[in-house]
């Protein structure tokens, strides 16, 4: 049987090569944005993944519509915060509430600006590397690799790594 431990960089870049073969054809992120880019927006991606911690896709997706029928854009949930508060409470989970309200915090402090800013998005409340990354490469159409937890363990554990 053979040994199995941390693979090298050389192999690490071997196991990417590979994976390349097998999804040759597949219609990748990069590919979308060039033909679907203008229309993606970089504050609905981070209100999307900041909401979907520990939320079920059916519920998340009845959330992120009413949330955004009543919130389209960034001004519109910026604007006179947090008299929108009462609001935001009627659509989304208690604990998602500071998520919402840190997010309209930095739209009024920085606007979009807040969007193009790695270091911006990690100041909301519950942003993390995984948001981060979905922001720029879902948002922005900038390289990325959003990795959640599970598969950052599982590369960690694969390749005898530690994946952030």
């Amino acid at each position: 049987m053979p040994q199995v431990g941390p693979l090298s960089e050389g192999d690490f870049l071997a196991a990417i090569e590979e994976l390349r073969e097998y999804y040759l054809g597949f219609t990748w992120e990069s590919q979308l944005w060039a033909s679907y880019g203008a229309r993606r927006s970089p504050y609905r991606v981070l209100v999307l993944f900041g909401l979907s911690p520990r939320t079920k896709d059916q519920l998340l997706v009845r959330t992120c519509r009413r949330f955004f029928d009543e919130f389209p854009c960034l001004g519109s949930l910026a604007a006179g915060w947090p008299e929108h508060a009462e609001a935001v409470r009627a659509i989304v989970r208690k604990g998602q509430v500071p998520f919402i309200d840190s997010t309209a915090h930095a739209i009024r402090k920085r606007g979009e600006e807040v969007l193009k800013d790695a270091e911006g998005l990690m100041g909301i409340l519950g942003v993390g590397q995984k948001v981060v990354e979905c922001v720029m490469g879902y948002g922005w159409g900038r390289e990325a690799l959003p990795l959640d937890g599970n598969a950052a363990r599982v590369i960690g554990r694969s390749f005898g790594t530690r994946v952030r």
